[in-house]
């Protein structure tokens, strides 16, 4: 009967609100007992609004504190100072350190708000040498700075280093020449500028340069060469210095001009410049000059232009003999080059000829073979000799052999020309009168 009435109690709507409002105050009840956690974790709201108290305060505390951090700056270049106090004490660096040519990895600490402002362009590493004052060996620190934070650290820190006194010298400038200048053309005198010039730095190193050296390469010019050419220097065996902290006066280059000029063969005068007379009796019957051409070099207008090249002048004064004599050759001012200075010109003096004649020359008989006998009917010729004149005033008509020369013949009547010798005489040309005898062999 009891749980009829509970049932039908729980079935009427009149006690429905009544027991929805006890649940909700006995949940209420049951809340006020559950941990602070439990209800957080079950608190959407309560969560996101606690983020955001955790990050204000973060955010306080950050910018209240503003906490430094380590930074690497990756290849600083490293820079060196104090050179130009070295050079006024008269001193010079021996050798720059690899390193000191290079760059370094700085280790910087930087408050947090400045990380972002950190770059390679506001970090500095420096070698001050201006408290040098001495040569010597020193060991010197590199000094590290940052515009913001600062500098804890760097791969190298310090660097060892020689100072040597400062020298100074003149050095002169060599042009080195390759190839081989086509043959039809002429390489005239490079100018240089400036021909020498001055270098300083350590003594030791200075002290090695003999010359420095450009090289032109003649194989490849066809005209005239003006160019800037870089120089290595060089010590007194030829070896190029690979020292390159020299303080030279004009840089790394020189200015090299080699004029090329086309090039002639040019036939050699020496008619307008002989004097004088050989001596009396004596003729001048021929002059050679030996080379007969010379091969110049000018302006291509020039050449054109010109046909021979003079010799200085010179004379044949009492010349009575053949004679060599060296004369230089005279350069046109347009010329630029002449392959010889000098010839050699070759005289032939001759003495004067004349003509004789010798009457009546008895006809000699030779190389008649044994067992015969000649009649030449008492023949006699008319010589005339035409012959240097002094030997021909000493010739007489004994000295003159005229003869037939019988070596082939055998009896009977024949013809034969007459024949001529006359050993006295250097030179000489003779006609006979008559030039053939008409004779007869008989057996003995």
């Amino acid at each position: 009967m009891e749980d009829e009435k509970m049932s039908q109690a729980s079935n009427n709507p009149q006690n429905t609100p009544k027991k929805e409002k006890k649940n909700k105050q006995d949940w209420k009840e049951q809340a006020k007992k559950l941990p602070l956690l439990r209800r957080l974790s079950h608190n959407t709201s309560l969560k996101v609004l606690s983020l955001v108290f955790a990050i204000i305060i973060w955010a306080v505390i950050m910018s209240q504190t503003n906490p430094p951090r380590k930074k690497i700056v990756y290849d600083v270049p490293i820079e060196i100072t104090g050179l130009q106090s070295l050079t006024s004490r008269d001193l010079a660096l021996k050798y720059t350190p690899e390193e000191m040519e290079g760059t370094v990895d700085v280790v910087l600490e930087v408050p947090l708000d400045d990380l972002s402002k950190v770059s390679i362009d506001n970090v500095t590493a420096t070698v001050d040498l201006s408290r040098i004052t001495s040569k010597g060996e020193y060991q010197v620190n590199l000094n590290l700075s940052s515009r913001y934070g600062s500098a804890i650290s760097a791969t190298v820190n310090s660097f060892n280093i020689e100072v040597e006194a400062l020298q100074d010298s003149k050095v002169p400038v060599k042009v080195n020449y390759t190839g081989t200048l086509d043959e039809t053309l002429h390489q005239g005198h490079a100018v240089i500028s400036p021909a020498e010039f001055s270098i300083s730095g350590p003594e030791t190193e200075v002290n090695r340069v003999s010359y420095a050296q450009v090289d032109v390469d003649l194989g490849s010019l066809s005209e005239s060469f003006v160019q800037s050419l870089v120089f290595t220097l060089y010590d007194a065996n030829d070896m190029p210095i690979e020292f390159d902290d020299f303080d030279i006066s004009i840089g790394n280059s020189v200015s090299v001009s080699i004029p090329v000029y086309p090039t002639k063969e040019v036939s050699i005068a020496y008619e307008d410049s002989l004097s004088g007379a050989v001596q009396d009796g004596y003729v001048l019957s021929k002059v050679e000059a030996y080379p007969k051409t010379v091969r110049v070099a000018a302006e291509q207008s020039v050449l054109d232009s010109l046909a021979t090249i003079s010799t200085s002048a010179f004379s044949v004064d009492d010349l009575n003999e053949d004679t060599v004599l060296t004369v230089s050759l005279r350069q046109p001012t347009d010329v630029e080059w002449m392959e010889l200075q000098e010839v050699d010109l070759i005289l032939s003096v001759d003495e004067v000829m004349e003509t004789k004649t010798f009457a009546y020359v008895p006809v000699e008989v030779r190389n008649l073979a044994d067992g015969f006998t000649v009649d030449t009917f008492d023949a006699r010729v008319d010589v005339t000799i035409t012959a240097p004149k002094s030997e021909l005033d000493a010739l007489t008509r004994d000295d003159i052999c005229a003869y037939l020369d019988l070596a082939s013949y055998g009896v009977g009547q024949s013809v034969e020309d007459v024949q001529l010798s006359i050993e006295k005489l250097s030179q000489y040309s003779a006609s006979l009168t008559p030039d053939r005898i008409t004779f007869e062999i008989s057996a003995e």
